[in-house]
């Protein structure tokens, strides 16, 4: 029942969700026409020049608009399938909840690392463009690879274990977020009878700016300690040190993840009132 669930939650994202995507992809394109004509520098007249920022100013709004885009798809079908007139006939189907909130955050995690990846497309298109004559040079991309082959050589492979915990702390980190504001959307339907969406991002912006204080207070006082440890560790050993320290940021983020998990879907199990 799981894969079912997933399949109309996907399509339901997705189905505006691809618009979007190619949109970003030709705005990108643009935006490296444009950048390929800031490169030419003044040969280039003025009038021109300026109509280039223009349209690199747009792009970047417009790739943002994409990212945005996505995150409203992500909680409009939250909010709608379980909060909305939608939520009684949700409710009454034939599947532990357990199964509808999984669903909702494989979408949410699905449709946002999605959108990261076309981000990165977006920008590399950017600068491909932007930047021809450099990325075609063989020369350039020799140097490349030596770079990358002695980083990987001098960190005794460990590069290689910091770009998996990346992956694996995007995944994590991207559960954790989407948790967060079913959390908040949870909470408004609970405790708001009327405007339950306006409650919702009023809570959200709320508990964003105290989780942000906390976090930017953690991270200064954290970078400062790990600082001190690195220069107390033996030679070579800082590799290994980081690593357990990205092991050890994960597992915070999952137990994280847990915690709204298991409170969003008490909320929605004892909780909720649809009237």
């Amino acid at each position: 029942m799981l894969l079912k669930l997933l399949k109309y939650d996907l399509r339901s994202v997705f189905k505006y969700w691809w618009i979007a995507a190619l949109s970003s992809v030709g705005i990108s394109a643009i935006a490296g026409f444009a950048g390929s004509i800031l490169e030419m520098g003044e040969k280039v007249p003025y009038i021109y020049q300026t109509i280039a920022y223009i349209g690199i100013i747009l792009a970047i709004l417009g790739i943002s608009a994409f990212s945005i885009l996505t995150e409203i798809l992500i909680f409009i079908r939250y909010y709608k399938n379980f909060f909305s007139d939608e939520g009684y006939l949700t409710f009454t189907l034939p599947v532990k909840r357990t199964q509808l909130l999984t669903s909702k955050l494989i979408t949410a995690v699905v449709a946002s690392i999605s959108t990261f990846i076309v981000t990165m497309i977006d920008i590399f298109i950017i600068f491909f463009i932007s930047f021809f004559k450099d990325f075609i040079n063989v020369e350039n991309w020799a140097i490349f690879f030596e770079d990358i082959k002695f980083i990987i050589k001098e960190s005794d492979g460990y590069v290689i274990v910091y770009l998996l915990e990346a992956i694996i702390g995007l995944v994590v980190l991207t559960a954790v977020g989407a948790l967060f504001t079913f959390l908040c959307i949870t909470i408004a339907s609970v405790i708001a009878k009327k405007a339950k969406v306006l409650v919702a991002i009023g809570i959200y912006y709320g508990a964003t700016s105290i989780v942000s204080f906390i976090v930017q207070l953690t991270t200064i006082s954290t970078t400062f300690g790990l600082v001190d440890i690195l220069e107390k560790i033996p030679e070579n050993a800082e590799w290994k040190f980081i690593a357990l320290v990205g092991l050890m940021l994960i597992a915070f983020a999952t137990a994280i993840a847990l915690l709204l998990y298991t409170i969003v879907l008490h909320l929605c199990d004892k909780k909720l009132n649809l009237n």
